[in-house]
């Protein structure tokens, strides 16, 4: 892992720890520029190469993701953080997860498996938020509604009829910390989601309002749906939850300043560190410009 750690992060006065998880064949130096950006804001960013990638080992677990897996390195890196005298700079009351695609499956998982650890007290568990970029689909089972021909039914706005949703089975029903996540309009879920897109502010779009009410909070959105970019909760007692929805492709989401700056004033909110940096002040792409000015060079 690198660590991405601003000078006024000191065993005084400790920051918030933020630990991010690139996604699938992904590796650490693929995500310096968000955490880049983290760490302009005052927060300490702990960007790890997860298992089978980049520069960590491999793990015998059948799947990397999974909590019995580490959730590709997200649950011992959390623990080691938490548990560990030599980190004296963070402050353990305050760590969140963060990931992308299969990284951002990863961050679920290890929200799921710290919320469960703590007894679903918010108080007592280890990481106070997640926020999952582009990945939320496979977490909660429904039974559609058939029309007389078999196929699945609509109502007279076009979204999908249920027989039944299986909410407290979920996946995500025991998150009992805050919740953030970005979605793709554009490509994301258009073939694994249970209304086929990646529309979260639907009615039918259970995969969202499975997040938004994750731990038992906000019910009442399962039956209008959520309002994009409308904060829900409050962080101090893990009941904030918020979605957004990016205009852009799953790829490029990492590289897009909307999808970013989704993420900064998530964790600027949840952690409450009040910083003087505006979300949309970005200067990675800069960075980005001059490396490929470099590689040029280099050819």
């Amino acid at each position: 892992g690198t660590v991405f750690k601003p000078d006024t992060a000191t065993s005084a006065n400790p920051s918030p720890a933020v630990v991010f998880v690139p996604g699938f064949q992904r590796s650490k130096e693929s995500h310096y520029d968000i955490a880049l950006e983290i760490a302009r804001r005052g927060m300490v960013c702990f960007i790890i190469d997860p298992y089978n990638q980049g520069d960590s080992s491999a793990t015998m677990n059948t799947s990397a993701s999974s909590s019995e897996g580490g959730a590709y390195g997200a649950i011992p890196m959390v623990n080691y953080l938490y548990d560990t005298n030599n980190i004296n700079y963070i402050d353990k009351n305050s760590i969140h997860i963060v990931g992308h695609s299969a990284g951002g499956n990863s961050t679920l998982t290890a929200g799921v498996y710290f919320s469960n650890l703590a007894g679903g007290v918010f108080e007592n568990c280890k990481v106070k938020s997640i926020y999952v970029s582009g990945y939320i689909r496979n977490i909660i089972d429904v039974e559609y509604s058939l029309d007389g021909s078999g196929d699945y039914l609509k109502d007279e706005n076009g979204y999908y009829v249920f027989d039944s949703i299986d909410w407290e089975g979920s996946k995500v029903a025991n998150l009992a910390i805050n919740v953030g996540f970005g979605y793709c309009k554009d490509d994301e879920g258009a073939w694994q989601n249970i209304n086929f897109t990646g529309d979260i502010s639907r009615p039918d779009s259970i995969e969202s309002l499975a997040l938004i009410t994750s731990g038992g909070v906000h019910t009442e959105l399962r039956k209008t749906g959520l309002e994009e970019g409308k904060v829900y909760g409050q962080p101090s007692n893990g009941t904030m939850k918020v979605g957004y929805q990016e205009n852009t492709l799953h790829g490029v989401q990492p590289f897009d300043v909307t999808a970013t700056s989704h993420i900064l004033y998530y964790l600027d909110y949840v952690t409450m560190a009040n910083s003087s940096v505006s979300p949309n002040n970005q200067i990675w792409y800069w960075k980005q410009f001059f490396q490929s000015i470099i590689m040029i060079g280099l050819f």
